[in-house]
C-alpha cells in the first residue's frame, strides 16, 4: 500500500503528526509513507528512516505546489491523508488524483475542506488535543487503533549533531538535574509568551527554595537571543547554544523538566516524553496541551480567554499568571516526576 501524508507545517503540528504516521507505518504491512510539507516546517523529516519520500514546496510561491502534482500521480497512490484540514491542503489533495482521500468532516476542518474528501472519518469533539485529532484519521485504515502511552517519532539526528549538544552538557557536568525554559514562541505567536521578567523572578525564587544542583538551560530560537539575554544574569542559568530544530530535541531529551508556553518546542518535549510545565495564556489549553499524564498545565482564567487575538496589547491572561502561581505547580511536578527539592 502506498499513502501520501499531507501536513504542511508548522513544526509543531508536524511533531504532533508523526506519531500518528509512524503508527500506520508499524500497523499496516509494507506500507509505504511519502509526506508532503513546506520549505520552513520539513527539516525535521529529512532523512527519516520511516518516510520513504519526503515532497518539499515553498510555502509562499503557491503555484509551485501544483508542479510537485505530475510527480505525484506518477506514484499511482491508493490513499491520501489530508492531516492539515485547510483549503491549500485539501486543493493538493484533491487535483492529486489519488481516488481514495481521507480527511476531517465538516466539524474539524477549516475553509471548506471537508469538500474535497470522499472519506471521512467520524467527528471528534473541538476540545480533544491535536494528537487525538490526528490519531481520528487513522480510523478508516485502522477502526480499532489505540494511542499509545508513548508517542513514537524516530526522527534521523546526524553523529555531530549529537555530540555538539554532548559537548555543551559536558561544560555542566557539576551539575545533577537540568530544567530547560523556552521563553519564546514564533513571531506569529508572541502573544502566548510568558513575559521574561516573569521567568527572571520564577528562577531566582526556585534557586532561593533548592540546594540541589538544578542548572537552568535556556533555549532559543531565530531572533530571540536579545529578548532572552537577560537570563543568563539568573543563578545556575545558562544560555543554550544556537541549535536547528534536530539539535534542539538531542537538546530537550536530555533534561530532567520543560518549562514553556504553547510552542512547538513544548510539543517536542511531550513526544520525547519529557516532563512539562506548559504556561497558557491566550491559547485554547484543551486542545493544545501537551500530551502526557505527567504534565501540568498553569494558566489564569481571566474572562477573555482562550482567544487568537494576536493584536492584543493588555495580555491580561499572560501578566495575571503571576511567578508565585507557576512556582507553586514547579515545586509540584518537581515532586511529581522526583526531581528533588528540599
Amino acid at each position: 500500500m502506498k499513502i501520501l501524508v499531507i501536513r504542511l507545517g508548522a513544526i509543531g503540528d508536524i511533531i504532533r503528526t508523526v506519531p500518528a504516521v509512524l503508527y500506520l507505518k508499524r500497523n499496516i504491512k509494507d506500507l509505504r509513507i511519502s509526506w508532503i510539507a513546506e520549505d520552513w516546517a520539513a527539516n525535521l523529516l529529512l532523512n527519516h528512516p520511516d518516510i520513504d519520500n519526503l515532497y518539499i514546496v515553498p510555502r509562499k510561491k503557491f503555484y509551485k505546489k501544483f508542479q510537485i502534482l505530475k510527480d505525484i500521480k506518477k506514484e499511482n497512490f491508493d490513499y491520501v491523508l489530508d492531516f492539515h484540514g485547510i483549503l491549500k491542503s485539501g486543493l493538493i489533495s484533491y487535483f492529486s488524483g489519488i481516488k481514495k482521500r481521507i480527511g476531517y468532516p465538516k466539524e474539524n476542518c477549516k475553509e471548506f475542506n471537508y469538500l474535497f474528501n470522499n472519506i471521512k472519518t467520524t467527528p471528534v469533539p473541538e476540545s480533544v488535543t491535536r494528537i487525538e485529532k490526528n490519531f481520528n484519521l487513522l480510523k478508516p485504515l485502522i477502526p480499532d487503533y489505540k494511542i499509545p502511552d508513548k508517542l513514537e517519532t524516530n526522527f534521523s539526528i546526524e553523529q555531530e549533531k549529537k555530540d555538539f549538544i554532548h559537548s555543551f552538557y559536558e561544560s555542566l557536568k557539576d551539575y545533577d538535574f537540568f530544567i530547560g525554559v523556552n521563553p519564546c514562541t514564533s513571531k506569529w505567536g508572541e502573544y502566548k509568551e510568558w513575559p521574561v521578567p516573569y521567568y527572571e523572578k520564577l528562577i531566582k525564587m526556585f534557586s532561593e527554595k533548592t540546594k540541589k544542583q538544578v542548572a537552568f538551560i535556556v533555549t532559543w530560537g531565530p531572533g530571540e537571543y536579545n529578548k532572552i539575554k537577560p537570563l543568563k544574569n539568573c543563578p545556575n542559568t545558562f544560555i543554550a547554544p544556537k541549535t536547528d530544530m534536530k539539535e534542539l530535541m538531542v537538546l530537550i531529551s536530555k533534561l530532567n523538566l520543560f518549562i514553556t508556553g504553547d510552542t512547538g518546542p513544548m510539543h517536542l518535549a511531550s513526544i520525547l516524553n519529557i516532563p512539562i510545565l506548559a504556561l497558557f495564556g491566550p491559547s485554547d489549553s484543551e486542545i493544545n496541551r501537551p500530551w502526557g499524564k505527567s504534565n501540568i498545565v498553569v494558566k489564569v482564567d481571566v474572562g477573555c480567554n482562550p482567544c487568537r487575538d494576536r493584536k492584543c496589547t493588555k495580555l491580561t491572561c499572560q501578566w495575571e499568571l503571576k511567578p508565585e502561581i507557576v512556582l507553586k505547580n514547579l515545586i509540584n511536578i518537581c515532586n511529581t516526576v522526583n526531581l528533588p527539592i528540599p
